[in-house]
């Protein structure tokens, strides 16, 4: 009995420890706080009393003695999604017919609104999630803009 108790508490903490590890390649679709990485990186989704929601992604880099913040906040509506490409890449929609990525990388940071070169780089999975009327709408904007 307990080996059996045991083992339930080695696996609960297995999971528990997995999901405070780092977001990549999933969709959220609810308000809330997620850990984006290690260093204490945080996505978070604020219900607003007028319905809409509001998201901040904050990065932390470096140790705590030393670490360098940067945050970016979007305004969502019903319909709202996010996708996280991996921790420094957040690709969102806003339910209506506007989009951003937020990134922070040694490459690339702050935020790049749809269509243009954003929306030629997301991932097929954050595409294929858009409304049909939107993604047909930007692919006629692609076709007219040269690629940057």
């Amino acid at each position: 009995m307990k080996k059996i108790g045991l083992l339930i508490v080695t696996i609960l903490l297995g999971i528990n420890s997995f999901g405070a590890g780092q977001l990549k390649d999933e969709f959220i679709r609810k308000p809330g706080s997620y850990a984006l990485d290690a260093q204490g990186s945080e996505l978070t989704i604020t219900k607003q009393e007028a319905g809409s929601c509001s998201l901040t992604a904050a990065w932390h880099s470096g140790n705590a003695a030393s670490s360098s913040t940067s945050s970016t906040s979007q305004s969502l509506h019903d319909g709202w999604f996010v996708y996280v490409e991996s921790p420094n890449r957040i690709w969102v929609f806003d339910g209506v017919d506007q989009g951003v990525l937020l990134s922070h990388s040694e490459k690339e940071s702050g935020s790049k609104a749809f269509p243009r070169a954003a929306l030629r780089r997301c991932p097929p999975k954050f595409r294929d999630a858009l409304p049909q009327d939107l993604r047909a709408r930007y692919s006629k904007i692609e076709e007219k803009t040269p690629a940057r």
